[in-house]
């Protein structure tokens, strides 16, 4: 029997045995005067014992119930075997256009936490969606303060579901605060890297031992690589002369690489010791996530990123290029696979992948001019000869398309042609 049908069959009884012995003294007035006194006594007591039994049963079905709401037994967050179904993902999501695509799955993630998390392991459930969902966020969340509002609006839903069950219990809800905590920072880094904004350093806040779903661990260690590895790029672009110069352009990567830095011995060890972090926390999320192409693709551009840059400190440390070709072949098979899901339609989720590989690319290509090495492919084979680089310009990732997902593409590509152009 439910706990609210209980609670009025309880209190309907204790009513009823309350009020019994006036009925009787009503009925029966004859009855000796010291029998009234008695009886009534006696049912007081029946009744009082009645009201204990009652508050006992309630508090019973209370803790049952508090249990209930908050158990984690058997939860996804928990589960040291769980994937990212990433086809499935690509199948939902296959809309061309943005906006829609944009608008679907914020829809889906407000149901989710409004209706669809009654208790703490669903909730979890619609946590590990939400982090699934993440590495997509970039592509559909535009750099525009209406996408900013709907972003932090859902995270702010789901910080006040979570308060909602720490309310209740909080001794076995520490993984969920701490998975919310991860969404919060990354919807707050998102922001920040769309406004070009520095990135606060809560995330060292995150207990990420935690962890134990290979995802959720992927997605934290890859992160904390960023911030680290935007740290120190930081500390790099104030070094240069021109606090405006591209440092992502040939002249400013040639800049970097041809000369030293105006930074003090402190700063070249602060430099050091934030690109070191990185490549460690992007390693530990490549071991973890070494069978998911989705992220062995973001994942090696950023440890290669950050290698190229450690190696102008750490002249033993050259591991850069193998890095950045196996990124670009990883990020190769990622538009492959999804033009397959996608029976090689339109959808913008593929025009995305495939604008990753062309950025991983271009990158490549600038930092092998700034060190005038030759550029290589995926097998080491030289695919473009240093120092003239014959025939890359017209190379498919320096023709223009109709579509670029990302802006950064556009200005790469125009500065390398620049170059070619000068020569």
């Amino acid at each position: 029997m439910p706990f609210r049908k209980i609670s009025i069959f309880l209190l309907s009884s204790f009513i009823f045995l309350l009020l019994l012995p006036f009925i009787v003294y009503l009925i029966y007035p004859n009855i000796n005067n010291g029998e009234p006194i008695i009886f009534i006594v006696t049912w007081l007591s029946f009744s009082i014992s009645g009201l204990t039994f009652y508050y006992a049963i309630r508090t019973y079905y209370s803790i049952d119930s508090v249990n209930t709401l908050t158990r984690m037994d058997g939860n996804v967050l928990e589960n040291r075997y769980y994937s990212i179904p990433f086809t499935s993902l690509v199948r939902t999501y296959r809309h061309f256009d943005s906006t829609r695509l944009q608008n679907q799955l914020f829809e889906e993630l407000t149901i989710r936490f409004k209706k669809r998390s009654p208790r703490a392991i669903e909730f979890a459930t619609n946590l590990q969606y939400f982090i699934d969902v993440i590495v997509v966020f970039p592509y559909l969340f535009q750099a525009n303060e209406a996408s900013h509002r709907q972003m932090e609006k859902l995270i702010q839903l789901v910080r006040k579901k979570e308060l909602e069950f720490r309310s209740l219990s909080s001794g076995n809800l520490l993984l969920i605060e701490e998975t919310v905590n991860l969404l919060d920072y990354i919807v707050t880094y998102q922001v920040a890297r769309s406004k070009q904004q520095s990135i606060e350093s809560t995330i060292l806040d995150i207990r990420g031992n935690m962890f134990q779903n290979p995802v959720t661990q992927t997605v934290y260690q890859n992160y904390i690589g960023l911030y680290y590895l935007r740290t120190a790029m930081k500390l790099i672009q104030n070094s240069l002369p021109q606090k405006e110069m591209d440092l992502q352009s040939v002249e400013g990567l040639q800049y970097f690489v041809t000369n030293d830095q105006k930074t003090t011995s402190s700063t070249d060890e602060k430099i050091v010791l934030y690109l070191k972090q990185a490549t460690t926390h992007f390693t530990a999320a490549f071991e973890v996530a070494q069978n998911d192409l989705l992220w062995e693709s973001f994942i090696r551009y950023n440890r290669g990123r950050a290698l190229f840059f450690l190696s102008h400190y750490d002249l033993n440390n050259d591991s850069w290029q193998e890095e950045m070709t196996q990124a670009i072949h990883a990020r190769q098979r990622l538009v492959q696979l999804t033009q397959e899901v996608l029976s090689h339609s339109r959808a913008h989720l593929a025009d995305c992948f495939y604008d990753e590989y062309r950025l991983s690319t271009l990158t490549y290509f600038n930092f092998c001019l700034a060190k005038r090495l030759s550029i290589l492919d995926w097998q080491g084979n030289v695919k473009y000869e240093a120092p003239y680089y014959p025939s890359l310009t017209r190379d498919e990732v320096m023709m223009p398309t109709k579509t670029a997902t990302i802006p950064r593409i556009t200005i790469l590509r125009r500065q390398l042609n620049h170059v070619f152009t000068k020569k």
